[in-house]
């Protein structure tokens, strides 16, 4: 009974560690239920950050890095150099030969 009560514990506390991350409680308490102390221990854990999303200046909402405007208040971002030009990398590695992309050595 005790071991019972110790899962449930750990899928609670693991669910509200991971909603208050911004991340899904419900899941969460699922996987705390199921793995217990491993599930709490992994809540614990930081948010792994992608650097795929960018805040708006507007309304400090958080949309997609390649987004040109805001879903939430329409504000249009500008432009930047690396949307227009190609990557460091792509400059050295390819080089674009009738509409094809090829490696260069």
């Amino acid at each position: 009974m005790g071991f019972v009560i110790l899962w449930l514990f750990c899928g609670i506390v693991a669910s509200i560690i991971a909603s208050n991350k911004g991340r899904s409680g419900c899941g969460w308490f699922l996987l705390g239920v199921l793995l217990g102390p491993f599930a709490f221990a992994v809540a614990l854990l930081p948010r792994v950050d992608s650097g795929t999303t960018k805040v708006c200046p507007q309304c400090a909402e958080e949309v997609k890095a390649a987004a040109k405007i805001c879903r939430f208040c329409h504000y249009e971002f500008p432009e930047s150099p690396s949307q227009t030009e190609p990557v460091a990398w792509e400059k050295r590695f390819y080089r674009k030969r009738d509409g094809e992309r090829k490696r260069e050595d």
